[in-house]
């Protein structure tokens, strides 16, 4: 009777323990997803901007290129002293929209502190790889566990350093991500997630407005449509029909009238 209790006993201590290590692990899972969707949001805004950084960069170094190549054939052809009026006026007004052209958008790019920004928001994002490890390292020990009291360390141990580094990353995050940021990146990542899972060609994910029609296009199954009778065979068909229905009920009204002829009493 004692070890029959005690086994009853070691059963409920075991489904305790588990019970409470899968609700810490799922607490601390939920917290690991967190991090990596944000993480994943965080990186679409950096490539948009890092986007918008090289494009005005890469202009800037061909306007530059083409200016100084424009100077020198000016200079080789004497535009300036043409008799044409159209070319002495282009060969003063182009340089001059050029030269504009590069002193606007250095100074768009100064204002828009876009080379801080990516190194703000890389130095975000390897914080976050890191906590994202830490977590996982919660979770193995959290596994390894085999009794409540060992559990209890691994939570007292979570509540010291990987917390607040899991804290100091959120914090992070709500400074460099605003409510707009979350909501377009997150839709854009959920569009794209869910067209990766369908399978949707790369090039309609780049290419295409609405990724989503294609998607659902593809979910559908082709049915096959039903032939459409013409006029005459739709007649034919129908007065086979009526021919087939009152022969049968021309073959029924004579059953029933032998029937009541065997059955009279005259007969």
């Amino acid at each position: 009777m004692q070890q029959a209790a005690q086994k009853v006993i070691e059963q409920q201590r075991i489904s305790r323990h588990k019970k409470a290590r899968n609700k810490f692990i799922a607490y601390i899972r939920t917290n690991i997803e967190y991090l990596k969707r944000r993480n994943s949001i965080l990186a679409l805004k950096s490539s948009t901007i890092k986007y918008k950084h090289d494009t005005v960069n890469i202009l800037t170094i061909l306007i530059s290129t083409s200016l100084t190549c424009l100077e020198t054939i000016k200079s080789e052809f004497s535009l300036g002293t043409s008799d044409n009026v159209y070319v002495r006026r282009s060969s003063v007004m182009v340089p001059i929209l050029l030269t504009s052209y590069i002193a606007v958008s250095m100074s768009v790019l100064k204002f828009k502190r876009y080379t801080e920004t990516l190194e703000e928001l890389t130095k975000i994002s390897e914080k976050l790889v890191f906590v994202v490890c830490r977590l996982r390292r919660v979770v193995e020990d959290a596994h390894m566990t085999k009794t409540l009291d060992e559990l209890y360390k691994v939570k007292l141990n979570y509540s010291k350093e990987p917390f607040d580094l899991y804290m100091n990353a959120r914090e992070a995050l709500d400074r460099a991500l605003r409510f707009q940021d979350v909501v377009y990146f997150g839709r854009l990542l959920d569009k794209w997630t869910e067209d990766i899972d369908n399978d949707v060609p790369w090039w309609k994910r780049i290419f295409c407005t609405s990724c989503r029609q294609f998607s659902k296009y593809k979910k559908q199954k082709k049915q096959p449509r039903k032939k459409s009778l013409s006029h005459t065979e739709s007649m034919i068909e129908i007065g086979v029909k009526d021919d087939d229905s009152s022969e049968e009920e021309g073959d029924d009204e004579e059953k029933q009238q032998h029937a009541s002829r065997e059955t009279s009493p005259v007969a």
